[in-house]
């Protein structure tokens, strides 16, 4: 088994937000609520769910982008959850991030070839020509011409432009790099070029990922494991090849049902179809029951009646949070 590099136990990531204007009332969203994850080495490892199910907060909260409110997050053998400062900046040397949005992500008034050495700027100690090098050298691993080291962010397509954000996080020869829906905002053709990208990243320069996505057919065709995230929980997790072929918790089923398909033998590996009524329960009031209650059409009297239940191994390494 290769080395576990990133293990988050029991992670939460509460927010505080404040109501009305002369008796402010403050009401606390519950993003990410007691997240257990393990990732290894050479591993890509998917977080999948819908819009606001906290997907993308438990991702800045691994990249220690933000502090967790509670919970362990242990990375190459340490624990870095509380870490602050200098201890901080040498641990996101080691974990970086590509966002989803690669137009707001990219500063408009630099030029390319000082958003990419910004990293080496704050963390390496090098010379102009050094850094120049290294620059050249990142432009070649993701396969942007060297002229566009001197254009802005505005003269750049979004394939281009998402290139640019990969080359930034690697600049710092990173062990693991975290991917916030890479390729949601960008056209289907670039798409696939983006993809082959990260899967040639992967194998040419050892990376570890993260990714974060709402794309089933992304996560199938490059995660080894798959997480399933609802409400700011894990409701179900094992191997990418299991959650496809016989995915168990009823909010799964519902994700895969709605993966379009063209042939007739695409729809038959898929789960029946699922429409899924009811309201997504608020985040600042969290039902004390299973989370996905409301929505689901497999529920039973047990369900209204039990507390929320505990990730439960059913088959070899396959989690799921279901009393069904």
């Amino acid at each position: 088994m290769s080395q576990i590099v990133l293990k988050a136990v029991d992670i939460c990531k509460y927010f505080h937000r404040k109501h009305g204007t002369l008796f402010r009332k403050e009401t606390v969203v519950k993003a990410v609520e007691r997240v257990n994850i393990e990732v290894r080495q050479g591993q890509v490892v998917a977080i999948i769910g819908e819009s606001g199910c906290g997907k993308t907060t438990l991702g800045c909260t691994l990249a220690r982008i933000y502090s967790p409110t509670s919970g362990e997050i242990w990375f190459d053998g340490e624990e870095i959850s509380k870490s602050q400062k200098s201890d901080l900046k040498r641990i996101r040397r080691k974990i970086q991030m590509v966002f989803q949005d690669p137009g707001s992500s990219l500063n408009p008034r630099h030029k390319i070839e000082s958003i990419i050495s910004l990293p080496l700027r704050i963390h390496l100690d090098l010379s102009k020509r050094e850094m120049k090098e290294r620059v050249m050298e990142l432009f070649d691993i993701v396969d942007l011409p060297r002229d566009m080291m001197v254009r802005y962010p505005s003269a750049l397509s979004g394939g281009e432009k998402q290139r640019a954000g990969i080359a930034r996080a690697l600049a710092l020869n990173p062990k693991i790099v975290i991917l916030d829906e890479p390729t949601s905002a960008l056209d289907v053709s670039v798409q696939a070029k983006v993809l082959r990208l990260l899967r040639e990243l992967q194998q040419n320069l050892q990376l570890t990922y993260i990714l974060i996505t709402h794309n089933l057919s992304l996560a199938k065709n490059l995660a080894d494991e798959v997480s399933v995230m609802y409400l700011g929980r894990v409701v179900e997790m094992a191997e990418t090849e299991a959650i496809f072929r016989n995915p168990l918790h009823p909010y799964t089923k519902a994700l895969l049902s709605a993966i379009p398909v063209i042939t007739q033998k695409e729809k038959q590996i898929l789960p029946a179809e699922v429409t899924l009524d009811g309201d997504i329960p608020s985040p600042e009031n969290p039902p004390k029951t299973c989370p996905f209650l409301s929505r689901c059409q497999e529920r039973r009297m047990v369900c209204e009646k039990s507390p929320c239940p505990d990730l439960v191994e059913v088959e070899e390494s396959h989690y799921v949070r279901c009393l069904i």
